[in-house]
């Protein structure tokens, strides 16, 4: 195996918990972000044309 793919065996482990939080705040704010860009979108297609 290649060196720079080695992983050391003195590494600290990252907590589950931890990881599990981060992903679920990430998709929260992704549903989030889409549902205010889809109101926007929605709201510039109904915009009366100039």
């Amino acid at each position: 195996m290649d060196p720079m793919f080695a992983i050391p065996k003195d590494r600290k482990r990252s907590s589950v918990l931890r990881l599990c939080l981060v992903m679920g705040m990430t998709a929260l704010l992704f549903i989030l972000m889409s549902d205010r860009l889809g109101r926007a979108a929605e709201a510039v297609m109904t915009a009366p044309n100039l």
